[in-house]
């Protein structure tokens, strides 16, 4: 069981970071097609995305590639929490 672990922690904060970016769409972008334009397009990047990492982990191996993914989310959903604070706080999104 101590081997699946880090897995199943892995799939838990992937999942948890990839709907990260829904709180924070009015700050991106106003009004309902600007948001799904946003939101499509991030849904639309992990779907080309998906084949090329198929590959390559059959290439160099699953979990050098998990471990990269892994950590490009979190880097990523920092990012995007960092990025909304300042947008939220901006005098330009407070009206």
């Amino acid at each position: 069981m101590k081997n699946h672990i880090p897995p199943i922690l892995g799939v838990f904060a992937v999942m948890a970071l990839s709907n990260a970016i829904v709180p924070v769409l009015p700050a991106f972008g106003e009004g309902a097609a600007l948001q799904g334009i946003i939101f499509s397009a991030y849904f639309f990047g992990a779907l080309v995305t998906v084949f090329p990492a198929g590959l390559a982990s059959d290439r160099i191996g699953s979990a050098l590639l998990i471990k990269t993914g892994l950590a490009i989310t979190v880097i990523s959903g920092i990012v995007i929490l960092a990025m909304s604070t300042s947008v939220i706080k901006s005098p330009i999104a407070s009206g």
